[in-house]
């Protein structure tokens, strides 16, 4: 279903004739000439204002960054990267509205799996000169002066992503990567698609909550009443965690 989503959304953008470009990477060697250092402690902590080529998905621009888990991968183009909007060499001293999308391929992957996939996009310290706030549910970035001159631009930052996340996560079998630094409105419209995509994931989460609460409440062998159960702060912990993730879907 998501897929169909953003399928359609790509489909509306190439039809408008802007700037629309795909990439095709070989998925087996995705670092293979690389201008700038990929892995562990490559990234920078801190990137000056004054150090900054481009920043994305500030404050006070539009920013939207979410993962799809698809199941059948053979629906897939492993290797594939889109671009809707300007490249980085392109736009020197902008802040650009910014959107970001990763299609995770793999039969086996579970929607147990989601919340670390989501969490590992937010890649900061394992691409050279590409520093990410953390921002809740968007991504905040920069993009040094320095890594520009080396040759940065989205397809190799896409191919970044796709061999941090195949090392990370072996199921894994194909991988995509959508970039969108257009407009403000192409981001929002992203957006919405990615809401669906929480909330899917957000009842999810609720309704694992819920049963691993009646779980407890069913094997409890305790003698006392709830009120003076001494286990009773786990049992309130987990009934917050599912009124604060509802809470959060509906809004």
């Amino acid at each position: 279903m998501f897929l169909d989503d953003i399928r359609n959304y790509l489909a509306e953008r190439e039809n408008k004739k802007d700037a629309f470009r795909e990439f095709k990477c070989d998925p087996n060697n995705l670092l293979e000439g690389l201008p700038f250092k990929v892995g562990p402690g490559a990234g920078e902590n801190i990137l000056l204002k004054e150090d900054t080529y481009v920043e994305l998905g500030s404050p006070q621009t539009a920013s939207c960054a979410f993962i799809v888990i698809i199941n059948f991968p053979h629906l897939m183009d492993d290797g594939k990267i889109t671009l809707i909007g300007p490249d980085i060499p392109e736009a020197n001293g902008q802040a650009l509205d910014f959107g970001q999308v990763l299609l995770i391929g793999g039969a086996h992957i579970t929607d147990d799996q989601y919340k670390s996939l989501e969490r590992a996009q937010f890649v900061g310290d394992q691409i050279e000169g590409f520093m990410i706030r953390t921002v809740p549910q968007k991504l905040w970035c920069r993009i040094s002066k320095n890594v520009v001159q080396k040759g940065i631009s989205f397809e190799n930052i896409g191919r970044a992503y796709m061999h941090i996340f195949k090392t990370k996560f072996p199921l894994i079998e194909k991988i995509e990567t959508i970039f969108v630094t257009s407009s403000r409105e192409d981001v929002q419209d992203l957006e919405q698609i990615a809401k669906k995509v929480r909330g899917k994931y957000s009842k999810l989460f609720q309704k694992v909550m819920k049963e691993r609460l009646e779980k407890i409440r069913s094997d409890c062998d305790n003698e006392w009443e709830c009120d003076t159960c001494p286990d009773k702060p786990t049992c309130d912990e987990i009934e917050d965690m599912v009124q604060m993730s509802k809470k959060s879907s509906e809004k």
